[in-house]
């Protein structure tokens, strides 16, 4: 393990920014994809469009399940900066609690979308090219793909509120705390100076 420093590496840093804007990226389109769904139902748009939204929020799905193992890998091997001094046990504790709860959820959702893509009968293409099909892990089964769709569905209304909540704890850090825990995740900011 790494010796402690009062920033994130760059690596981190990456990491984290490409999650971050992913994430909500992904929620906002999966909600896209689902509307073109419901509107064909109703007879309007394109099943190649509806099946190319779909291909493509699967891809980029399966981009933050690498990026998040990719981000697991490299923070158990770097230490993360020390928290400030003047925060509570509580405190220390909530933020533990979310950020495990964050790791779960950016490995969690994207597994539980490819056990969606695995038990449909309906093909997956990255990239909605057919000389690339996603892999399948799991056979088709009706019963499984329905409970995947509720964790998939609850786990991004999760992450998303979390995300609210983990922002607004930033700032509440940078404006009215006045510590270093927002800048130490940004890059090319400085540490304030004592």
């Amino acid at each position: 393990m790494q010796t402690e420093s009062a920033r994130y590496n760059n690596v981190a840093i990456t990491l984290h920014w490409m999650i971050a804007i992913l994430i909500p990226a992904m929620f906002f389109f999966g909600l896209y994809a689902d509307d073109l769904k419901e509107a064909l139902r109703e007879g309007q748009g394109s099943l190649a469009q509806v099946v190319m939204a779909f291909n493509w929020h699967k891809t980029i799905g399966l981009l933050v399940l690498a990026l998040a193992v990719a981000r697991l890998g490299w923070r158990l091997i770097h230490k993360a900066p020390p928290l400030p001094a003047n925060m509570s046990g509580f405190e220390v504790l909530l933020t533990r609690v979310v950020h495990v709860a964050f790791y779960v959820l950016i490995i969690g959702i994207p597994l539980a979308g490819w056990l969606i893509i695995s038990t449909s009968e309906s093909p997956s293409y990255f990239f909605n090219n057919h000389a690339f099909p996603i892999p399948e892990i799991w056979g088709n089964s009706e019963g499984l793909h329905e409970t995947m769709e509720e964790v998939h569905e609850y786990g991004a209304w999760t992450i998303m509120i979390l995300m609210g909540l983990h922002i607004a704890a930033a700032l509440k850090h940078h404006f009215v705390n006045r510590d270093d825990v927002l800048t130490r995740m940004l890059p090319g900011f400085m540490q304030r100076k004592g």
